[in-house]
């Protein structure tokens, strides 16, 4: 179905559906804005499942931005769709050959729209006759201190003009947060900063995480270019085979001019020029645990080819003899290499959902931490269901888990980790003599033990094991004992103990982003805690980042041990995602050097504290400030 239409949406809340989808509705605007969102539109007015071609707005005139704004629709922005000062859902729409100076495809003033499993393709930004027409983010582009959040879309092909600023987005004095979007073969007729992303401005900031930024050609910045702003974060990020239109000592891959820029396990290679240019850095260490080709310094980092499975196909998964994923078989194949970015991620952030086998490190890369990671012939991964698993059972999936914790380390060796699904379970636990890893999945699984410790840790090699996001309550002794092993203990909640931690023999257990409360024997004794909320702060734990304020438990007398949060808390009475009138003082308040690692966002690049830290359910945080709206549409497209 094809219609000749453009449209006006005024309502706070409305929605317009297709039926079919993308593929068979078109709505051809035959040179005119596809749609204008100008009433305060909030997440729950969505267009959705249409195809938007032929938007246009002509002209060139923008007014600075210290320059009042009115709104109109007269302005030069968005030609397929304009959202002004408004947050609108725009989802499963493909927008083609829309036309404008800012936002060819969607344009932003001040809005804070939701884009999700959107294509923006072979748009345009600028070039319509004036002698000032520049063009601002052909896909799209956002200014006036916009936020939008962009998941799982496809921005490519689209064309900026002459002096432009982001031929595929264009993020000034506004915020982005980008989610598995693929962001290519993005150029300008004339020259541009920012082939795949321009990011500037003082208050300017944002955040990739699992993105392809490939084959975009650009005078600086071939893939991302940063003028002085607030921060850019990328995170297990491809950055391949963009181009330089300018000169070689410009930044093929990622160009800076300043602000806090950080890049983690990512793989920045086959571009033009200077892969990575960095000046006025904000961070100390901005490139961590990456793959440059040429190398640039900091911990983790490497150059090694990282064997991409096709670049002439444009296929950026990893080569491995164990198991490739192939997009266009929708298959798993085997190769003959194996790339060296597999397994050399951040060893603290979680696997996430790469496939098994893997092992205990994040692969490098835009599909690290995915269903789509490479594997690795890794250490075993071993799962205990106490509800629905079996201690006959091999343990080596899910749906053939234990069903008891011990079982599992029984069955470990070296190196193997022990994932925990969510349930009760009423265990004295010992590791003795083997360096695993025990950690709950997703949400914490909560651990008991009424006659004497949850888990005990005995000799040395147990120094390399470490137990983390889990609730222990409700101990007879304790929480964790060690003797002669020196564990690493981060992100447990202990509450409701006859002890918390007790160390002897020599042992030195690493303990961080712990919370501790109502234990009533005392908190830690021969041992120290970094970087966690203790009730009976001693004088050798006031200092390394420790607190001792009430964590402000959700509802702990039901067993839930979730932070209170204003900003978004996960209930697991009903399993879904509520607001409370107070904030938690461990939010954002574990140790700084650990990444969030599956945290939500919105979230204060700091893990919480407390056994859901690090993990999808843990409480946000207000920054960046979301409207309530837009927290209640990113739960409901990623449950």
């Amino acid at each position: 179905m094809q219609t000749n239409a453009s449209f006006c949406l005024r309502r706070t809340s409305a929605a317009l559906r297709s039926s079919a989808g993308p593929g068979q509705t078109t709505i051809d605007c035959a040179g005119h804005r596809g749609f204008y969102f100008h009433s305060s539109e909030g997440s729950n007015s969505i267009v959705r499942g249409f195809t938007i071609t032929g938007g246009l707005v002509e002209g060139s005139d923008i007014p600075p931005d210290n320059d009042r704004w009115s709104l109109s629709s007269d302005h030069p922005v968005g030609g397929g769709i304009f959202c002004e000062f408004s947050g609108p859902s725009i989802i499963d729409c493909v927008i083609r050959k829309c036309s404008a100076e800012l936002g060819g495809g969607i344009g932003v003033v001040g809005g804070a729209p939701t884009i999700v499993d959107c294509v923006i393709e072979q748009c345009r930004a600028g070039g319509f006759g004036a002698a000032d027409s520049r063009g601002y983010g052909a896909g799209i582009g956002l200014i006036r201190d916009a936020e939008a959040t962009i998941m799982d879309c496809t921005i490519k092909n689209n064309t900026a003009y002459h002096d432009s600023l982001g031929a595929g987005i264009c993020c000034r004095q506004s915020t982005a947060v980008l989610t598995n979007c693929e962001i290519s073969r993005n150029s300008a007729q004339g020259n541009v900063n920012g082939g795949g992303l321009y990011c500037g401005g003082s208050s300017a900031g944002a955040v990739l995480e699992n993105c392809v930024i490939s084959n975009n050609t650009a005078e600086a910045g071939g893939g991302v270019y940063a003028d002085p702003l607030d921060y850019v974060r990328l995170s297990n990020c491809t950055v391949v085979q963009n181009k330089l239109s300018g000169p070689a000592s410009s930044g093929g891959g990622i160009h800076s001019l300043g602000g806090d820029v950080v890049i983690r396990n990512s793989i920045v290679w086959f571009n033009d020029g200077t892969p990575i240019v960095l000046s006025g850095l904000g961070s100390s260490n901005p490139v961590l645990f990456s793959n440059i080709e040429g190398y640039y310094p900091g911990q983790g980092n490497i150059d090694a080819d990282p064997m991409f499975a096709s670049t002439a196909a444009n296929d950026y998964h990893l080569q491995s003899a164990y198991g490739r994923y192939n997009p266009f078989l929708n298959n798993w194949v085997t190769d003959g290499k194996y790339s060296p970015c597999i397994d050399a991620g951040d060893p603290q952030d979680p696997v996430g959902s790469e496939p098994f086998p893997n092992s205990i490190r994040i692969n490098m890369g835009a599909y690290g931490g995915t269903t789509e990671a490479s594997m690795s012939v890794g250490p075993l991964i071993f799962h205990v269901d106490g509800a629905n698993g079996s201690d006959y059972n091999s343990g080596l999936s899910k749906s053939d888990a234990f069903a008891t914790i011990q079982k599992a380390v029984d069955n470990t060796i070296d190196g193997d980790t022990v994932v925990v699904w969510p349930g009760l379970y009423r265990e004295d636990v010992l590791v003795s003599g083997k360096a695993i890893t025990l950690q709950s999945a997703d949400e914490a699984a909560v651990v008991t033990a009424p006659n004497g410790y949850a888990f005990s840790f005995y000799l040395a090699e147990s120094s390399r094991s470490v137990l983390r996001n889990f609730v222990i309550t409700g101990c007879g002794q304790g929480a964790v004992y060690c003797n002669a092993g020196s564990p690493t203990l981060t992100n447990l909640t202990i509450a409701g103990n006859k002890f918390g931690i007790a160390a002897y023999d020599g042992a030195d257990p690493s303990i961080t982003s712990c919370i501790f409360w109502n234990n009533d024997g005392g908190d830690l004794f021969q041992c120290r805690a970094f970087y966690s909320d203790l009730q009976q702060l001693q004088s050798l734990d006031a200092e390394h980042g420790n607190i001792s304020t009430d964590p402000m438990f959700a509802d702990p007398a039901n067993g839930d041990y979730h932070l209170q949060s204003r900003y978004g808390r996960y209930s697991q009475g009903n399993g879904a995602w509520v607001t409370d009138a107070l904030t938690s003082p461990c939010i954002d308040a574990g140790d700084p050097s650990v990444y969030p690692g599956r945290e939500r966002m919105p979230h204060g690049g700091n893990v919480n504290m407390g056994a859901y830290g690090g993990t999808p359910s843990a409480s946000l945080s207000g920054w960046p400030t979301w409207s309530d709206a837009n927290l209640a549409v990113q739960s409901n497209l990623t449950n």
